[in-house]
């Protein structure tokens, strides 16, 4: 998974991402939840990017900046 995670941060960093302009990020994001295997993807009215995987009692929450 090394090298699968680098490719991804290489292509992530090479895509233009301003404050007001992180929809390609975004949709590059959400592509690589879905091929990981989210149960759940969305990108909401705001463009945060949330995905949801798995299910039980205990809920742990990552954020992130794009």
């Amino acid at each position: 998974m090394k090298n699968e995670l680098l490719n991804f941060v290489s292509k992530a960093i090479q895509i233009p991402s301003y404050s007001d302009q992180e929809e390609k990020m975004a949709h590059f994001i959400y592509d690589e939840m879905v091929k990981l295997g989210y149960d759940d993807v969305m990108i909401d009215t705001t463009g945060n990017v949330i995905g949801k995987m798995g299910n039980g009692a205990k809920i742990i929450q990552f954020d992130s900046h794009m």
